[in-house]
């Protein structure tokens, strides 16, 4: 093995031992790498610093999260129910992250609306703005989410004018892949019962419930996406009654 070989594999290690240690033994003379802005004022105390472009500070808060590993559904599930800290850069999500670290395909059940939203993608009209992305991100905020007729019907049967609220539906004696069916047809007759569906869903992504695998993991993002759909219609709803009130 040639000298230059060696050398590029012993970097390597060294590497992935900064990436995956950033906090040494206080013995070991090796500094802490972090992610500061290019133009930032607090950079003096670093002997070596890598840096390309401007870091905004949500983005170092994201980096310093995400620390050496790469972006997951997980995160894309926490932040667009508004349960993770600190949030995402969405800009960033929708450039990189979806397409470069998850690379869905167009048929996956990834939220993209909350970010499209909070990047000011959204125009007045409800259209999205996709200059500059990638091809996935428009597929995936155009997938139709149809809720077969059957679902309705059972809605009509079993909720309809016996649970009035998403947390009386997930107390009845129901199976959760047919809780996380109705739900979203729950969540849509009020504002109150769509805040409660958001509480509901944090809580099964963020701790789990021993039916979530397979298909209920699968009915789970389903239902994430419905309910950023049904949170930016009724946020646009909103602004359109404020926008008319005298």
């Amino acid at each position: 093995m040639s000298r230059s070989r060696r050398s590029s594999l012993r970097l390597k290690e060294h590497v992935k031992k900064l990436i995956t240690n950033p906090d040494p033994d206080p013995d070991q003379e090796i500094e802490t790498v972090r992610a500061i802005p290019i133009d930032g004022e607090e950079g003096g105390e670093y002997r070596v610093v890598f840096g390309v472009g401007a870091f905004t500070e949500p983005q170092i808060q994201m980096l310093e999260t995400l620390s050496d590993r790469t972006l997951t559904i997980q995160d894309l599930l926490e932040d667009s129910l508004d349960a993770r800290r600190p949030t995402l850069d969405p800009s960033w999500v929708l450039k990189h992250g979806i397409p470069g670290h998850l690379r869905p395909t167009k048929i996956q059940y990834v939220p993209v609306y909350s970010f499209l939203d909070r990047a000011g993608r959204v125009a007045p009209d409800g259209n999205f703005d996709y200059s500059g992305l990638d091809p996935i991100i428009q597929s995936l905020a155009e997938r139709e989410i149809k809720v077969m007729d059957s679902i309705v019907n059972r809605f009509e049967r079993v909720v309809s004018g016996v649970f009035g609220t998403p947390s009386e539906l997930m107390a009845a004696d129901l199976r959760l892949y047919s809780k996380l069916e109705l739900l979203p047809l729950l969540a849509e007759e009020s504002t109150s019962n769509l805040e409660e569906f958001r509480v509901i869903l944090s809580s099964l992504v963020k701790d789990g419930h021993d039916e979530l695998n397979g298909y209920n993991s699968s009915n789970l993002k389903r239902a994430v996406c419905q309910y950023e759909r049904l949170a930016l219609a009724s946020k646009r709803s909103k602004h359109a009654d404020e926008a008319v009130r005298p």
